[in-house]
């Protein structure tokens, strides 16, 4: 019994019913191939006889089973990242497999800001009945104790690959006078297309809840750490299945409503929003007449609020509303993205993380950051996921993962796939370039591109001549 955490050596009756399942997200050590690797998967788990198969494809419809786990490409860190997937295991094995994991990335592998550990947990078989479709979401999302998680991993805080899973909660509309918690809970709208939340709700349609808070720089090296989570995560989750709302529910809650309403409210009011943020330049169709603002800025708080809650510490900019196309632009900003930023148009502006939809960037630095069905134009983007989305003739991709989109700049190293190259991209030789068939073993560096493999490794390379091919 010493091997179980002493916090939750109580709850070990509950713990025994969880089957859990991981993905260790990591990069391979001193570039070591994938077949290398695979190889030493394999060695290292068959004292658990347990088998290791490698996938040209990620998350491919091979699913794991009790003797053989996954190793697929994870291209979102680039082409050295992996995903090390298991099977759903019982709780007493599956910390065997959790050490045994770990202690694999740290001897093989390294972890950066872009890796995370998933926990999946689901319950089967056990003889309270409790299923874990039965959960009751919204005493999840109130009972989750996100700071004792970001204790354990502070960086994981305010990071768009594991956001706080309390915002989804509803707060805008809502009226205490005569709103009541049926008419809120009918409106808690989960994600249905974004697994972004540090518990993702879109799995559970396949049995399972996942947990996404851990995760960054070294993560493999917090063994005691992740067992107390996961152990927490498990207890969670079983005590918000077949459960209501306690008083105690309600009353973090009504804390939370409060707390952000009076904040939404604030934005109703021009004289508050210049009272809160005075380094925030408002203006209309670039003009900073406060007639004009007062007339049109009912039109655009709501948009501001949302703005600024996702963002950390917004200042030292200009937001402009375009009366003829309602457009709202953000103007030299330094900014770093919390949540997602949609709709907006981003000019002369600095990003260091975050996830924008549907915006347009015109002469920006953008670092560290999610960019989909966005057009960028004239700026520079580092070490960036970009899904379908445009980069014009003077944009320079760098150390990204550019997929589904139109690529008409320079792209001198990273990752394309499936995407099109248009007549004025230009793409360097450290350019790795797959498609969705061919993208793991096999992948071959543009500087490796021979005559004779035109057919052989279709999807994989690319000829440069042929402007406006998708691959």
């Amino acid at each position: 019994m010493s091997n179980f955490s002493s916090k939750y050596l109580n709850d070990f009756n509950i713990l025994k019913n969880a089957f859990i399942g991981f993905e260790f997200e990591f990069f391979t050590k001193d570039n070591i191939s994938y077949y290398k690797l695979l190889e030493k998967l394999n060695n290292s788990f068959r004292e658990l006889n347990i088998q290791v198969q490698g996938f040209r494809k990620y998350h491919p419809e091979t699913k794991p089973t009790n003797n053989n786990y996954l190793i697929t490409p994870d291209f979102s860190g680039g082409s050295s990242m992996v995903e090390f997937i298991t099977s759903k295991i019982k709780y007493s094995f599956a910390r065997i497999v959790l050490l045994k994991s770990l202690e694999f990335i740290r001897e093989n592998g390294y972890t950066n800001e872009k890796c995370s550990l998933h926990i999946n947990i689901s319950f089967d078989d056990n003889p309270d009945g409790k299923t874990i479709d039965k959960v009751n979401r919204l005493k999840l999302i109130l009972n989750v104790d996100e700071e004792l998680i970001y204790k354990y991993f502070p960086e994981r805080k305010d990071n768009y690959y594991a956001k706080s899973i309390k915002r989804i909660i509803p707060f805008k509309q809502f009226n205490y006078a005569t709103d009541g918690l049926n008419i809120l809970q009918s409106s808690l709208e989960l994600p249905d297309n974004d697994r972004y939340y540090g518990i993702n709700f879109m799995v559970l349609s396949d049995g399972r809840l996942e947990y996404r808070y851990i995760g960054h720089n070294d993560y493999e090296k917090k063994t005691n750490e992740i067992l107390q989570l996961m152990d927490y995560f498990i207890v969670l989750t079983w005590n918000c299945i077949n459960e209501p709302l306690t008083d105690d529910d309600l009353d973090e809650l009504e804390e939370y409503l409060g707390k952000n309403i009076n904040v939404y409210k604030n934005f109703n009011s021009l004289d508050n929003f210049i009272g809160s943020f005075p380094t925030i330049n408002l203006e209309v169709d670039r003009s900073s007449s406060m007639t004009t603002i007062t007339v049109h800025y009912g039109d655009i708080y709501n948009e501001l609020y949302d703005l600024i809650s996702n963002t950390f510490n917004l200042n030292n900019c200009t937001i402009n509303y375009n009366t003829d196309t309602k457009e709202l632009e953000l103007v030299d900003s330094t900014m770093t993205g919390i949540f997602d930023i949609s709709n907006w148009t981003i000019i002369d502006s600095t990003i260091n993380g975050g996830v924008f939809d549907h915006c347009k960037f015109i002469n920006c630095t953008i670092n560290n950051s999610m960019i989909k069905n966005s057009e960028i134009c004239i700026t520079d983007v580092f070490n960036c996921k970009v899904s379908t989305s445009t980069a014009d003739s003077e944009t320079l991709i760098s150390m990204s993962f550019f997929y589904g989109g139109i690529m008409n700049g320079e792209m001198p190293d990273g990752i394309l796939r499936m995407s099109k190259v248009g007549e004025t991209g230009v793409i360097g030789d450290e350019v790795k370039v797959v498609s969705d068939n061919d993208d793991f073993f096999g992948i071959t560096s543009q500087n490796n591109y021979d005559e004779k493999d035109k057919g052989a490794k279709k999807g994989i390379l690319i000829d440069t001549t042929k402007k406006g091919k998708t691959w």
